[in-house]
């Protein structure tokens, strides 16, 4: 038979509340800056094709694109590093818990 789930703590919910809140967050800002390449095929079509530097034959489109992929991922592993630090604290607070209540008689 299955066993029911456990209401979280309040801690618990803090450490979920926070990773909700970081988590839209770079969502937004991903959004964003897709909204800025997107503006590329449309108003700001002729920077986009301009050459990076005037001589070569990259243009500012594909720097732009190749810095939005580092600047992605960029953003992922901040996130994920964040994320889990509140995890660390929720696990050291149980932990805290735990030698608190196995020392007492």
């Amino acid at each position: 038979m299955p066993q029911a789930a456990k209401e979280p703590t309040p801690e618990q919910m803090r450490v979920i509340k926070r990773r909700v809140r970081i988590r839209f967050f770079c969502t937004a800002v991903v959004c964003v800056l897709y909204g800025s390449f997107a503006l590329g095929y449309g108003p700001l079509q002729a920077l986009f094709i301009e050459k990076t530097p005037p001589a070569s034959n990259i243009t500012f489109g594909l720097v732009y694109f190749v810095f939005l992929v580092v600047l992605f991922l960029l953003i992922e592993f901040i996130y994920l590093k964040v994320a889990n630090s509140g995890e660390r604290d929720l696990q050291s607070s149980a932990d805290t818990a735990e030698q608190g209540r196995s020392t007492t008689p």
